[in-house]
């Protein structure tokens, strides 16, 4: 048995399942989402939930998700690969204290920044924007938020050589 849920409420803020299955837990939930402009698709997203709550937004937690897929299949060095995932955990965590427009804008600079961080010549002005957007994000978030900026400056040094 499924319980359906309009796509436009599961890419919003927060959906909760209250309705049980047969199987006296919550349902099973497969979406596809498709965007399309004329006879080009232009993304899909398949999402499978099951059992939980969503909090914060689909899209976000996708693009983080992207953010560290990147970093993991990179050649970087070790030092930067382990401050950029633990930078994505932390932007992960502060996405979900985030309204959902806002935490889109956050998961996007995150995947900036593990985009242009993990080349083999990252530039300077791209990273360095994408880690103010994080860091202005942050402000204000208290401990999540926190975290978020220490890891950003720990990112941004790394990638200058010491030299901020």
């Amino acid at each position: 048995s499924y319980t359906m849920v309009g796509v436009m409420e599961l890419l919003g803020d927060v959906i909760d399942l209250p309705k049980p299955s047969e199987r006296g837990g919550r349902p099973n939930i497969s979406v596809q989402v498709e965007y399309v402009e004329g006879d080009k698709q232009m993304t899909e997203k398949n999402i499978h939930i099951e059992g939980s709550t969503i909090y914060g937004s689909v899209i976000a937690a996708e693009t983080i998700q992207d953010s560290l897929n990147v970093i993991n299949h990179s050649n970087t060095q070790a030092d930067l690969k382990e401050h950029l995932k633990l930078l994505a955990q932390a932007v992960d965590a502060m996405a979900k204290q985030l309204p959902k427009d806002k935490a889109e804008e956050t998961a996007d600079d995150m995947k900036r920044l593990a985009d242009e961080a993990t080349k083999e010549k990252p530039n300077s002005k791209w990273y360095s924007v994408s880690i103010d957007g994080l860091v202005a994000a942050a402000q204000n978030l208290g401990k999540v938020g926190d975290a978020v900026i220490d890891l950003a400056g720990k990112v941004r040094k790394i990638l200058t050589g010491g030299v901020l």
